[in-house]
């Protein structure tokens, strides 16, 4: 065989919450994901994975917030490199109804995502194929959408 082929998956199921109501953004829409995950895509995944207990850890420190927001950034940062190259395309549009940039031509069009979109998209790249996707279970997103973040993009 030659490279993996992409494949592409339904997003009905992103669910996005914003004051309690819950939203199905991308319902109809899909995105194009880039099979297989290398090494570094791997360690990011790793970190990734001890966020809430980055967070736990700070828990009653004079200056948690700032240091949650630190933790948050840093794995938002680490989320948007694991999917820079993996999303391939996809048929997601904004708040409004307008397509959005293809993230393989503009990696900048992940910052304009909710944390549950960006979370979701990371938990979609987490599986090998459609079929596996659907017998896992998505992780949630440690932090709300009413939460702060911060973000250096280089």
């Amino acid at each position: 065989m030659a490279k993996p082929l992409p494949v592409r998956v339904p997003s009905d199921d992103c669910v996005v919450t914003i004051d309690g109501d819950e939203y199905h953004p991308h319902e109809g829409e899909w995105v194009v994901i880039l099979r297989g995950v290398s090494v570094g895509k791997i360690n990011l995944l790793r970190r990734l994975n001890t966020m809430a207990s980055k967070i736990a850890a700070v828990q009653g420190d004079t200056d948690e917030n700032q240091r949650v927001a630190e933790i948050v950034g840093a794995a938002d940062d680490d989320a948007i490199t694991m999917l820079r190259d993996r999303i391939v395309a996809w048929s997601w549009t904004d708040g409004l109804g307008r397509p959005l940039p293809q993230p393989i031509d503009d990696v900048a069009v992940f910052d304009r995502l909710a944390q549950e979109e960006l979370y979701y998209l990371v938990s979609l790249t987490k599986a090998e194929s459609p079929d596996e996707q659907k017998n896992g279970s998505r992780p949630s997103p440690t932090i709300s959408s009413g939460s702060a973040r911060t973000r250096n993009r280089k």
